[in-house]
């Protein structure tokens, strides 16, 4: 009965429902929109537009100089991080369904997942994001540049604020000001004036080194966030280390390619090698693109789905609630106690 218990225990299903559908959701609704444009738009609707064109984006992929769409593979791979931010929004409408008292938990600090508007706003953000460089990628123009920089200053913001929030969460969850609804208005007003601000004068902002920043910052945070936690951690560095390496793998192949290029440039070369062949279905900014999307998904997930710890004294009472579960809905056994671990 005691190894039985365990294994229950430890087998209980994860709620994953509501994140696979709208992150699947999220994904089919940005390929169709993605899809109507490529098919609708005129042949040379980017020259005649009248937009300022970039003379060279520094990419292997060869620009398809009248088609709506081009750079079909640097522009097409971005559907990934559509993908991550439908998974956050589904972890919003999952917390939403979620039961009254459950839901004041994990909303107010009780187990340091962050309130469903910020997890609207990680969602919103990574979608925007899909959207704003395939926008570039399609176009090659200042202006799609000008949209992708911001919309990835506006991932980067949502997910510093997730961050604090979490660390607020393991240090002040007893401060009831955590618990004012005006609280929450004032930190999204502050996050929408700052992402404001950053498109505004992100012609000022160095992008590498901010992001860079920005992002490093948010996984040392969560990373210092899991040394702290309670209980079993292999769980939380399996997520943390997964992501981190996906990312890193699709940085490298980002780098390289442009590397590559600028060599090609230099020697006057038309080809870069398979590596960078403007005509191949294998670009490497295409892969940095899928990679840190799901590294993306991977970040979505830890901070939008998992606690950011548990409180000590609440461990004993909630094993105690499972194995009366167990022992109910389960076993099937009513008035006996299960064996203690």
């Amino acid at each position: 009965m005691h190894m039985l218990d365990n294994i229950l225990l430890q087998c209980k299903p994860i709620r994953l429902h509501a994140p696979i559908i709208w992150a699947t959701a999220a994904t089919c609704v940005v390929a169709l929109g993605f899809g109507i444009f490529a098919g609708v738009a005129p042949e040379g609707f980017w020259e005649d537009s009248g937009l300022k064109r970039k003379k060279t984006t520094g990419y292997c992929e060869g620009t398809r100089q009248r088609n709506p769409v081009n750079a079909p593979m640097n522009s097409w791979s971005n559907l990934l991080y559509a993908t991550a931010g439908g998974w956050a929004l589904g972890c919003a409408v999952q917390e939403l369904r979620s039961a009254p008292a459950e839901q004041e938990n994990h909303q107010w600090c009780s187990s340091g997942r962050v309130p469903v508007v910020l997890m609207i706003a990680v969602g919103v953000s990574a979608v925007l994001l899909s959207i704003g460089s395939f926008l570039y990628h399609a176009s090659q123009t200042s202006w799609g540049a000008q949209v992708d920089v911001a919309s990835m200053y506006w991932v980067m913001n949502a997910g510093l604020l997730c961050a604090t929030w979490r660390w607020g969460c393991r240090f002040y969850q007893d401060m009831l000001w955590l618990r004012k609804p005006i609280f929450l208005a004032l930190i999204m007003s502050v996050l929408i004036i700052i992402d404001v601000l950053m498109y505004v004068y992100k012609n000022e902002l160095a992008l590498v080194t901010i992001f860079s920043i920005g992002m490093t910052t948010i996984v040392l945070m969560e990373i210092l966030l899991a040394c702290k936690a309670t209980g079993d951690k292999r769980y939380l560095f399996a997520r943390l280390i997964s992501g981190v390496t996906v990312t890193l793998v699709g940085l490298t192949f980002r780098n390289t390619g442009i590397s590559v290029k600028k060599r090609q440039r230099k020697e006057g070369l038309e080809r870069g090698g398979w590596f960078c062949d403007p005509d191949s279905i294998f670009q490497p900014h295409a892969i940095w693109h899928i990679l840190t999307g799901i590294g993306h998904l991977v970040l979505n997930d830890l901070q939008c789905r998992v606690p950011a710890w548990r409180p000590d004294a609440n461990l004993k009472s909630t094993d105690q609630q499972k194995r009366a579960e167990l022992q109910a809905s389960v076993l099937g056994v009513h008035g006996v106690d299960l064996p203690s671990s």
